[in-house]
């Protein structure tokens, strides 16, 4: 049986702003379909996690990889149509 990548994996994202690490993680692997709820309390990184997923928002260190692919290497007309694919709903 052959093993599939997941359709979002991050590996050691880290994301920086100005001098302040704002959201880091080690891991993160959901399949195509799943259901993730993505909660915490306020100052937490939700959004900023929710933006690097969009392809909204590049990582300071580490890769975000879409089907195995990763997502640094998006240019143009397959960046776009990744980002038309994508989409997230806010709590208000």
């Amino acid at each position: 049986m052959s093993e599939t990548a997941p359709h979002f994996e991050l590996r050691n994202v880290a994301v920086e702003l100005g001098a302040r690490e704002v959201l880091r993680v080690p891991r993160l692997a959901l399949e195509r379909g799943a259901l993730a709820a993505v909660v915490g309390p306020s100052g937490a990184g939700k959004t900023t996690l929710l933006r690097v997923l969009g392809l909204a928002l590049r990582p300071s260190a580490g890769e975000l990889s879409l089907c195995g692919r990763a997502a640094s290497s998006l240019r143009g007309r397959a960046l776009r149509a990744q980002r038309a694919s994508l989409g997230f709903v806010h709590q208000e």
